[in-house]
């Protein structure tokens, strides 16, 4: 009876385990928001795609938000202030975009990248699409990337410089690239011969390190506990 019940709880640990994993690597619902451009006046829109589910994982405040952007504009795009007439629409979703101060140049980051074909970044102009570069356009060891069950980060930072209308990117791997904002193409860039490992102490991943081995040990202290538990009512 013993080995049975310690197969079981091994079984339903590890099963716990891998399901705390896997709910912690769940895309995070898309959710409306707004990026106002104070210089010129206007706001840039992102409407989710639909509203199913919509803010389900940011929380009834962002969902209120989210209604209240749908009711007031018909499509995600640039708009002046206190107006529901578009200067220019897109017809995608993205979770983060940099856009210039002046409203023409926007930069959409892909999806969570699960290879190294996941789009990075694509640049637009006023809505239309300039450039599009891949995971493996700018990094140079994919596979070096910390990982987590579906997917993983490529980027360290990325910035917008008004003045100069450029896109500063730097990788995990401490890849540098120079982006003109104007154009999409690659001003300068820097790809490291050897892998750098600063790229792995990233808090994100970090954290995510830290909870799996919390996982890992509470497990592994039930079962201790039941075991020695079995053991002293069996003992004579």
């Amino acid at each position: 009876m013993k080995p049975l019940i310690l197969r079981y709880f091994s079984f339903v640990a590890l099963g716990l385990m891998f399901f705390s994993t896997a709910l912690c690597d769940t895309t995070a619902t898309q959710c409306s928001y707004t990026i106002p451009l104070e210089t010129n006046k206007s706001v840039f829109v992102m409407l989710a795609l639909n509203n199913y589910n919509e803010c389900l994982s940011q929380g009834k405040e962002k969902l209120e938000v989210a209604q209240s952007l749908r009711a007031k504009y018909p499509a995600s795009g640039l708009y002046p202030e206190n107006s529901p007439i578009a200067q220019w629409t897109v017809d995608w979703y993205s979770y983060e975009v940099f856009i210039s101060a002046n409203g023409e140049y926007l930069v959409r980051t892909g999806p969570w990248a699960t290879d190294g074909s996941s789009e990075a970044l694509s640049f637009f102009n006023k809505g239309k699409l300039l450039k599009s570069y891949k995971v493996d356009d700018l990094v140079r060891y994919v596979s070096a990337l910390p990982h987590s069950v579906s997917h993983f980060q490529w980027e360290q930072s990325l910035k917008v410089d008004n003045d100069k209308n450029t896109l500063e990117a730097i990788t995990l791997e401490n890849g540098q690239f120079m982006f003109d904002l104007k154009t999409g193409e690659v001003l300068s860039q820097h790809l490291p011969i050897i892998p750098s490992s600063e790229g792995l102490t990233q808090p994100s991943f970090l954290f995510r390190a830290i909870g799996a081995l919390l996982v890992i040990f509470l497990c592994l202290a039930i079962l201790i506990i039941l075991r020695k538990v079995l053991y002293r009512n069996q003992k004579p």
